[in-house]
């Protein structure tokens, strides 16, 4: 089966540019959290919606923040900037993922959609309800191997989706759109030159604006400091690294801390322990998920 991992996963296993194809045009995950998951901003270009029973912590989508507990639905149209901070505990997630390019190649959803007067990008992202959402998901789920119970399981996810929005008012979105291209480039950015030395400086001029306007609408925008999302970026790629078994000190280079020690400062304030000491519970956890 390539489009569904049915195992249990750890956190930091799945990154959002995934694989997609005619053959995967859709993917379904579970996620468990042994220990606390932070994701930082980031945007992919697929539709995503998280199915999330008896979690606790934050879910950040287009600048609005919801808190977690019982069962969620959040629906994150594509290229929508959007965060989580899930702490550890016996919850899970189950996370779908929707390439529409791919998916294009059996059905056209947004055409389908816009027939009935209706678009993603103002979509509820609290979602349809739990119970209504989770027997369809199952569907894709038990039929990965056939074509056509999948794609019957997809047509009714969309349907479902469709009467959501046409029941609810239209929804505009939590920041403006010049505001949201704002916090695209700085997270394509970002995520581009974590690896290398870079400085505040070197954002705020690539974006054109002066150090201190940066600093005030990134702020302003996601409630923390260019500096803590770059730190946050980096530790979840070395914990990626540590995994790997590469050394601290390799993982902290190569995620572009030039300095042992400060590496393992910004490491314990995000993850609560040390990288050599996350290496130890996690080294070669880090499966190839079947997609």
């Amino acid at each position: 089966m390539k489009r569904v991992s049915t195992v249990v996963i750890k956190p930091t296993d799945l990154e959002e540019r995934l694989d997609f194809s005619h053959e995967v045009p859709h993917t379904v995950h579970l996620k468990s959290f042994t220990e606390e998951d932070i994701v930082p901003l980031h945007y992919g270009e697929t539709l995503e919606i998280l199915l999330c029973d008896n979690l606790a912590g934050e879910v950040l989508i287009d600048g609005k923040p919801f808190e977690l507990g019982g069962r969620q639905v959040f629906v994150i149209p594509p290229l929508t900037v959007h965060a989580n901070r899930i702490q550890a505990g016996p919850g899970q997630m189950i996370v779908v993922k929707v390439s529409f390019p791919d998916l294009a190649h059996f059905m056209d959803i947004p055409a389908m959609l816009a027939y009935q007067g209706l678009s993603l990008d103002r979509v509820d992202p609290t979602g349809p309800p739990y119970d209504e959402l989770r027997p369809i998901v199952d569907r894709l789920i038990e039929h990965d191997d056939s074509l056509f119970l999948r794609m019957a399981a997809l047509i009714d996810l969309f349907a479902l989706l469709g009467r959501h929005m046409a029941s609810g008012e239209r929804i505009e979105p939590a920041i403006s759109q010049a505001k949201n291209d704002f916090l695209k480039a700085v997270i394509s950015w970002t995520q581009a030159q974590y690896a290398r030395p870079v400085s505040l400086a070197d954002v705020a001029s690539h974006i054109g604006y002066s150090k201190s306007y940066f600093c005030h609408v990134f702020r302003e925008l996601t409630g923390m400091t260019w500096t803590a999302y770059l730190h946050s970026v980096r530790v979840s790629a070395a914990c990626r690294l540590l995994q790997d078994g590469l050394t601290v000190g390799e993982a902290g280079e190569r995620c572009g801390f030039t300095n042992l020690s400060h590496f393992i400062r910004i490491f314990r304030q995000n993850r609560g322990l040390t990288p050599r000491a996350y290496q130890k519970q996690h080294r070669g956890e880090r499966p190839a998920v079947r997609r």
